[in-house]
């Protein structure tokens, strides 16, 4: 007898991860929740569901805490997230990443992180960029693993408004916390 698995709908999955139905609809479409299931009950339309199990293991990401300042750009389903390097090689969704974002002071930005519903899925150095009608386009490359390491597996808490912006480092640079490599 085949073993049995639990699945979830969009709207179950919402629940379990603290979205919305629709940034959960992206999360099924990514195929970070694993395959994607049809389900039909009589005399309704097919809905997808995905493994509860997998929704589960997402749900355990832990936030984002410390974590040098980055540009932040909100995706929608990529083609391919099991594994950045594969990401990052896949042409369409490196230049997705990349290509023209609202940014009022590029110059300022040295990390670029790809989110899906909050989910940090790729994370890039940011070697170069250029302005054209008020939007920016990002040279970019893969990041160091150190700055891999801060950001991927974490989620990012969702900002109401722009599909870009720049998430300052936390904590705060002060005179109780100098950058790095300035500590006394």
């Amino acid at each position: 007898m085949p073993e049995r698995i639990d699945l979830v709908t969009a709207r179950e999955a919402a629940e379990r991860l603290a979205i919305t139905d629709k940034a959960a609809t992206k999360i099924i479409r990514t195929g970070m929740a694993g395959a994607i299931f049809q389900l039909q009950i009589a005399g309704r339309p097919p809905t997808e569901a995905v493994r509860a199990d997998l929704v589960d293991d997402l749900a355990k990401w832990p936030w984002l805490q410390d974590h040098p300042g980055a540009f932040v750009v909100i995706m929608g389903a990529a083609r391919n997230l099991d594994d950045q390097e594969g990401w990052l090689a896949d042409r369409d969704n490196r230049d997705a990443v990349r290509s023209w974002w609202p940014c009022a002071n590029p110059e300022d930005q040295q990390i670029l992180v790809a989110t899906v519903a909050t989910f940090a899925v790729a994370v890039f150095k940011i070697v170069g960029w250029r302005r054209e009608r008020g939007r920016v386009e990002f040279d970019i490359e893969g990041a160091s693993h150190e700055i891999k390491k801060i950001f991927t597996g974490r989620r990012i808490p969702a900002k109401r408004g722009p599909v870009a912006y720049a998430l300052p480092r936390n904590p705060p640079i002060n005179d109780d916390n100098p950058p790095p490599g300035n500590r006394t």
